[in-house]
């Protein structure tokens, strides 16, 4: 099995109110969940302790960085975190490090949490030599993605102004009687095809991956300046096949696979065997931007000098379908908020929701 980074990623997935969306997030999540939490933490931190562990923590750990989402949620908060009470005990409406008196109450907010250890990809092949690096592989890969938007980490173009989440379920298949195996080539062949690409080498494409405690094994987010980089990276790796683990092989994992896997013991090899069939049975995935663009609208004419300028680069053919989920009552009056050039469609079917399709 792999061996895993001794620190770990929270992903919070949370609904917004609509008009307070920068309110919502300083008070609720920023200001309350995460300044208290830590506050709470640091009274087990010997302030006298000046070892490394110690300053990651403080400069590194529990510093949210958001996204607004495309899709169910509207926000993604992401940080470094030093164990899982977070996710399972902490954020969530209602929590106690919300102040009681907040505006938002008794609607708060809507909320999924993915969190879970995180593989230490730093002895993986390619391997990033440790004078490139400070503290932990994980630490670091953060300072050069989320992380990278603090005012002390700034650098000229060091901020990716777009992400996205993908969730990856393996072939249970492939996983029974093989298990961490099958995991660990995985990861391998992820972290091969991911740097091996040329927007990787080129600076405009940069991840991370950690296991979940979920119905998927894997979380993979991505950073980039551009969302057509994203996607096509998410649709080449929708592809994976079982043979193309083959080139990421290590101490005959890909032979133990085919003849110790379920699929492997089944699968007709007069027909091909399992070398054709895909390693992942299913992929979700949120894009989202940079919570800055929403805070300071400015930015989209002009991109601050901390952040990759998307300007120059030719526009992301992309298409959005905006769908409202309304509760029984509130028709007529959602029908009201829309732009008099739109063309609201009703839709019969899970929730009753109303599309509108710009003029």
């Amino acid at each position: 099995m792999y061996k895993a980074e001794d620190c770990g990623l929270f992903i919070g997935l949370t609904t917004m109110p609509f008009g307070r969306e920068c309110a919502f997030y300083e008070s609720e999540i920023e200001q309350g969940i995460f300044k208290k939490y830590k506050k709470r933490l640091q009274q087990f931190v010997d302030p006298q302790d000046q070892s490394e562990a110690s300053r990651e923590f403080e400069s590194s750990f529990y510093r949210p960085k958001a996204y607004c989402l495309f899709g169910r949620f509207d926000l993604a908060v992401i940080s470094l975190v030093d164990d899982f009470a977070l996710s399972s005990r902490v954020f969530h409406p209602y929590s106690p490090l919300i102040e009681s008196g907040t505006a938002y109450k008794p609607g708060s907010f809507h909320y999924q949490t993915i969190t879970g250890p995180v593989p230490d990809l730093s002895n993986m092949p390619p391997i990033v030599p440790s004078s490139e690096r400070q503290g932990s592989a994980l630490v670091h890969k953060a300072r050069r993605t989320f992380l990278a938007d603090l005012p002390e980490e700034r650098q000229p173009g060091s901020v990716f102004p777009f992400m996205g989440i993908c969730s990856l379920k393996i072939n249970n298949a492939l996983l029974i009687g093989t298990g961490g195996r099958t995991v660990q080539l995985v990861l391998r062949s992820l972290k091969g095809i991911i740097e091996n690409s040329e927007a990787f080498t080129d600076g405009r494409l940069d991840y991370m991956i950690m296991s979940s405690f979920s119905w998927h094994e894997m979380t993979l987010l991505l950073f980039s300046d551009s969302y057509k980089l994203i996607t096509d990276q998410i649709l080449q790796i929708r592809e994976m096949a079982f043979q193309d683990l083959k080139a990421f092989d290590y101490q005959d994992s890909y032979q133990r696979l085919l003849s110790d896997s379920l699929l492997g013991r089944f699968t007709n090899t007069s027909k091909g065997g399992i070398e054709n069939h895909h390693v992942f049975v299913e992929t979700h995935t949120n894009l989202g931007y940079d919570f800055e663009l929403l805070r300071h609208p400015e930015y989209l004419k002009q991109a601050p000098p901390w952040m990759k300028s998307w300007q120059d680069i030719e526009a992301d053919d992309l298409k959005l379908y905006l769908r409202w989920h309304i509760n029984p009552g509130y028709m007529s009056e959602s029908l009201k908020l829309l732009p008099s050039d739109s063309e609201p469609r009703i839709v019969a079917g899970r929730g009753d929701f109303v599309s509108a399709t710009p003029a």
